[in-house]
């Protein structure tokens, strides 16, 4: 019988997981190698949506991460337990400053500019890559999380899905409605019609572009096992 392609592989064993229980059990240099492997990753994806000083908000994911580490059943892999709890940091960070304390926020369908959150200076200079940098903070949090996570941190469906606690299937419906509302928000911010149909047609390089853009910006971090995590620091 031919493999089901949408069906999600099979776990193997994730070598970050046994970096994390010895980070546990105090080897503080694991612990260094599992900071220096993702903090990247943690620091672009809040970066990302809000910029400014994002130290304590990745700060704080690999604190709870250690600290709910016991209740992971290890069904998904540690990126994407931690970027699941890095989701649940920014909608914690983005209720506690919204413009409007009282008005109820609903990541599906609030975007970032209803927030009035102001967008990095990240890729201002690149005209093109603007348009769909911003046409990105104008469609709701998660639709602009299921995007980024798909094409730039190039997570796979039952990843994503582990990320967001939803099936599998609704994923790829979700992806389908992200990259229709972002073609509407481009619609709406590009007057030249040849010039929209030109960047709907090459929307996924676009896209890519932007994450390559922000990789160059924010280097990944060089592994060094020597320099050892504090636990002042992170848990």
């Amino acid at each position: 019988m031919p493999k089901d392609p949408t069906r999600a592989p099979p776990p193997s064993r994730d070598p970050d997981l046994d970096e994390l229980q010895a980070w546990q059990g105090g080897d503080q240099r694991a612990g260094n190698r599992l900071l220096s492997k993702h903090y990247d990753t943690v620091y672009n994806f809040f970066n990302r949506k809000i910029g400014g000083d994002v130290g304590d908000l990745v700060q704080g994911t690999f604190i709870t991460c250690l600290q709910v580490v016991a209740r992971f059943e290890r069904r998904s892999t540690f990126r994407t337990f931690l970027l699941g709890i890095a989701r649940n940091k920014l909608l914690e960070h983005l209720r506690s400053r919204r413009n409007s304390p009282n008005t109820p926020m609903h990541s599906e369908v609030t975007s970032l500019q209803d927030l009035g959150v102001s967008p990095t200076q990240l890729l201002r200079d690149q005209q093109q890559s603007r348009l769909v940098y911003e046409a990105l903070r104008r469609i709701p949090i998660d639709h602009q999380l299921l995007l980024e996570l798909f094409y730039w941190e190039k997570l796979k469906g039952h990843e994503i899905a582990g990320v967001f606690e939803i099936p599998e299937n609704t994923v790829r419906a979700r992806l389908r409605r992200a990259r229709e509302l972002l073609k509407q928000s481009l619609g709406a911010l590009e007057t030249d019609a040849d010039a929209l149909k030109t960047t709907i047609h090459n929307l996924d390089d676009h896209i890519l572009r932007l994450r390559d853009q922000a990789h160059a910006k924010y280097p990944q971090l060089d592994d060094d096992p020597e320099t050892p995590v504090r636990n002042s620091e992170c848990g």
